[in-house]
């Protein structure tokens, strides 16, 4: 029996949907974490990186934290750069794989993994994540004292395309969907 032509073309939009519901993703995911509102939100693979900067809260000195994504999908903190010494920055002690420049402190080579990384946005410290050349500056796009969740999630390839899609941004403007 001869399926009419609306018929295969519906059956094979099907497919395809299914298709695409069943092809894993891997996403760095940025949220507000007490609303769930989405900050930022792309596809990353093993050996992405991005950074986080901000100002120290009791020091008052640019801090940046360097991480990457490795090959089980966690997060890794790879380098943290400092200007000075103080409260709740790092000591490095001398088995620490570290460089001293006439600016900065820079801590290598930590390879601490996560799941996620959660802090405290304040306007004072400014944070500015950055993630394949796009700058997104946290304390503009959240509330003071809004918690940030960063963490990589696995979904399927047809919901990365419809989260994607610009309406996302039309409703969030606060949101960054990169591909």
């Amino acid at each position: 029996m001869m399926l009419k032509a609306r018929t295969r073309y519906a059956l094979g939009a099907i497919i395809f949907i299914l298709i695409l519901a069943l092809i894993p993703v891997h996403t760095l995911e940025v949220k507000e974490a007490r609303k769930g509102e989405w900050l930022l939100w792309a596809r990353v693979k093993p050996g992405d990186t991005f950074s986080l900067k901000y100002i120290h809260s009791v020091e008052r000195i640019p801090v940046t934290g360097y991480f990457a994504v490795d090959g089980q999908y966690w997060i890794v903190v790879k380098e943290t750069a400092f200007s000075s010494y103080g409260a709740g920055l790092p000591i490095l002690k001398k088995t620490d794989d570290y460089i001293i420049t006439g600016k900065e402190f820079r801590q290598r080579n930590i390879n601490m993994r996560m799941k996620e990384l959660t802090f405290f946005v304040h306007s004072f410290t400014e944070p500015i994540l950055t993630f394949k050349g796009t700058e997104v500056p946290l304390s503009k796009r959240v509330r003071e004292g809004g918690l940030i969740r960063i963490q990589v999630t696995k979904t399927s390839l047809l919901r990365y395309i419809l989260i994607s899609l610009p309406i996302i941004k039309i409703l969030n403007p606060k949101f960054e969907a990169l591909n």
